[in-house]
């Protein structure tokens, strides 16, 4: 990889929402946040070192590992970068030993919960980890480990039993036949890059089951004139689909009816969406030609030009309810969760708001989709660079000690089952509900998503355009003259960002 230009400054700029002051590193905005934040988010600290254990076999533990493994990819041969790199591997490496534990041939043994399809997720480390510790034979703990995953994945994990929907991944055993837009993200994308990786004689069959999973779910969830994916689908609508039986009036304040259409929930929930599109770049990124590959090249362009038409005007980023724009008031009514306070009835109201993962995980996949020419890059990069410097704007600040947060996190949202009927479905289990009221900082699922965005932005911007001028006057470097951004020769005495020797610096 050509080495990336690189910066040392910190620009503060004015903040649209969540703290005092934004915070934009320019061009390389990674490595702050992997040095500030990687190793906290990874292991389920926030604000609140205390909030959780430290956890493994988990789904976010191994998005944070999976960015980290990413940025030292990227940047593990810049010799500006190395050591930060090299940081980062020994961060998700030892994340992974933790995980794998001393019988690599049984993770079950190390906590690696059964009939959750959030544990697959994780171990897509196990993949990248194989790359540089494999022996002189080809083979690794973690490729032992990660053999066991995807023969659980195909042989033992739970799927639909209902003829609609036959052999859809479960999103957990607590679940039953039901899909969630989460669930792609876990288990197809994790097929995927094992597939790529290490090329079973079983492919062909098993890229056709990973195809399987996304037309099935996008046949029960795309709503082609919102032009956006319901959260999830029941196959069987029971007691732990609850969600999927009920319809509200347009205020969303009484129900309605008990039918509903083919078994979908009711709401457009940001991060969701982000895992189903982050989820279809990464699996086309592999996928070969045939296998339906057509087929989820279509759903891309679904998904790609709905969440265009969702993006919010002036600051680029999305809401954590997609329907909705920024700001719109929903009142309590009777929502679960205000009965279970003591109140049948309740007058209070919440504002829809900009959510930082779900924005994350978009540009993301944006990005990334316009590097692999999946996407028109002519239609969606100016979508990708407008969201990616409004997650900057809107989401990033700089604390007190010098180091980026990351806020406006939706800490958690999901639906149902039996035991959780506050988590209906509605726009006010979103905005009230138990798990999904609280608004996190620096959280693992949007500290994940936010590297990965930025890791394929300084990709994108690698050749600037400034360097880009100075590069075709090569033979001015020999009397060392100094550029600002703009390609414009600048006097010995400028301060602030300038070019030298093909390199930006702060003076």
């Amino acid at each position: 990889m050509r080495k990336h230009i690189h910066i040392l400054l910190c620009c503060l700029l004015p903040s649209f929402v969540w703290g005092q002051t934004a915070l934009r590193f320019t061009p390389t905005y990674s490595k702050p946040m992997v040095e500030a934040r990687g190793e906290s988010a990874m292991k389920g600290h926030d604000e609140n070192p205390n909030r959780y254990a430290s956890s493994y076999w988990d789904y976010v533990g191994g998005l944070v590992a999976k960015s980290l493994l990413k940025y030292y990819q990227q940047y593990k041969d810049d010799a500006d970068y190395a050591q930060s790199a090299e940081k980062a591997y020994a961060l998700a490496k030892g994340y992974a030993d933790k995980s794998v534990g001393m019988n690599a041939s049984n993770p079950i043994e190390n906590g690696f919960v059964y009939g959750s399809i959030d544990a697959i997720a994780s171990s897509k480390i196990l993949i990248d980890l194989h790359e540089r510790e494999k022996d002189a034979k080809g083979n690794s703990r973690y490729k032992t480990a990660a053999e066991w995953v995807t023969n659980y994945v195909l042989t033992d994990y739970p799927k639909i039993t209902q003829e609609l929907g036959k052999g859809g991944f479960y999103h957990k055993k607590g679940y039953p036949n039901q899909m969630w837009l989460d669930g792609l993200y876990m288990g197809a994308a994790y097929l995927a890059e094992y597939l790529h990786a290490f090329k079973p004689a079983n492919a062909a069959e098993v890229w056709k089951t990973i195809a399987y999973q996304f037309t099935t779910i996008h046949a029960h969830t795309w709503d082609a004139e919102k032009r956006l994916n319901y959260h999830a689908w029941a196959a069987a609508i029971d007691d732990n689909a609850f969600w999927a039986k009920e319809q509200w009036n347009d205020d969303h304040t009484e129900k309605t009816t008990l039918s509903t259409k083919e078994g979908h929930s009711q709401e457009f929930w940001g991060r969701g969406m982000g895992w189903y599109f982050a989820a279809l770049v990464d699996v086309l990124e592999f996928m070969p030609e045939g296998n339906d590959r057509e087929a989820l090249m279509g759903i891309l362009d679904d998904v790609a030009s709905g969440l265009k038409a969702r993006q919010d005007k002036t600051h680029g980023v999305w809401c954590q309810l997609l329907q909705y724009p920024v700001g719109k008031e929903f009142v309590k009514g009777r929502y679960e969760s205000s009965k279970a306070a003591g109140s049948n009835v309740s007058t209070d109201t919440k504002k829809n708001y900009f959510e930082a993962s779900a924005s994350c995980m978009f540009t993301y996949a944006y990005l990334k989709a316009c590097r692999l020419g999946l996407l028109d890059k002519a239609e969606y990069e100016s979508v990708a660079r407008k969201a990616f410097e409004g997650i900057q704007e809107v989401f990033v600040k700089v604390g007190s000690d010098g180091k980026p947060s990351l806020g406006s996190i939706c800490r958690s949202a999901g639906l149902g089952a039996s035991g959780n009927k506050y988590r209906d479905g509605t726009p006010q289990y979103y905005l009230w509900g138990k798990d999904a009221t609280e608004i996190a900082t620096n959280e693992g699922k949007g500290i994940g998503p936010y590297i990965m965005a930025c890791l394929e932005y300084e990709r994108l911007t690698e050749e600037s355009t400034a360097v880009q001028n100075i590069s075709n006057s090569a033979p001015r470097y020999i009397s060392n003259p100094i550029f600002n951004l703009k390609g414009e020769s600048v006097a010995a005495d400028y301060k602030g960002v300038v070019i030298s020797k093909g390199k930006k610096i702060l003076r």
